[in-house]
């Protein structure tokens, strides 16, 4: 069916899907759809307004169409329009319901487990400065020991060598004296 509802505002994809559930549901005989029909057929040839109404409603007498009958299909196809738009705001919610309330649940999900995550990160964070910290006293306690054991063997050997020189002098002397 050609758009005789056309209009520069409306988006032509949104039409096309409301005229062929107009068609879909399109009365038998001639009536408000084949009226609005005839309407866009007189347009094209130039023949607008009142003119166009009162010409085109004149044909259509002739195939039984009344002014009550034209309102009455007129209301109808109203009806299935607003059945229509019923139908696309039950989709639309669907929709939402998938691609906004869906996905801003995934985010809120993992935005908890980012916290969750920057939580354990941050105390294996502060157990990895207490364990540099122990390294680092304990490698202040090494060096101190180290120290201390280099200290404790400088005094050991000098006081062998005194002592071990002195017995030393000592067997010599009593060799010497006694022998």
């Amino acid at each position: 069916m050609d758009n005789p509802f056309h209009d520069e505002q409306i988006d032509e994809r949104f039409a096309g899907v409301l005229l062929k559930a107009l068609e879909k549901k399109n009365l038998d005989g001639f009536d408000y759809l084949e009226f609005k029909q005839s309407l866009a057929a007189l347009d094209k040839q130039g023949i607008k307004g009142e003119t166009a109404i009162k010409s085109a409603y004149a044909m259509a007498t002739t195939m039984g169409l009344s002014i009550s009958k034209l309102v009455k299909s007129a209301e109808y196809y109203r009806k299935v329009l607003r059945d229509e738009k019923g139908q696309f705001e039950a989709s639309m919610q669907k929709h939402y319901a998938q691609n906004v309330e869906g996905k801003r649940k995934e985010t809120g999900s993992l935005n908890k487990k980012i916290a969750d995550w920057q939580g354990k990160i941050d105390q294996l964070n502060e157990q990895i400065a207490a364990a540099k910290a122990k390294i680092e006293s304990a490698d202040a306690e090494i060096d101190a020991a180290k120290k201390k054991g280099e200290e404790t063997q400088k005094g050991f050997e000098a006081a062998l060598q005194v002592i071990d020189k002195a017995i030393a002098d000592d067997i010599d002397e009593i060799k010497r004296l006694l022998s």
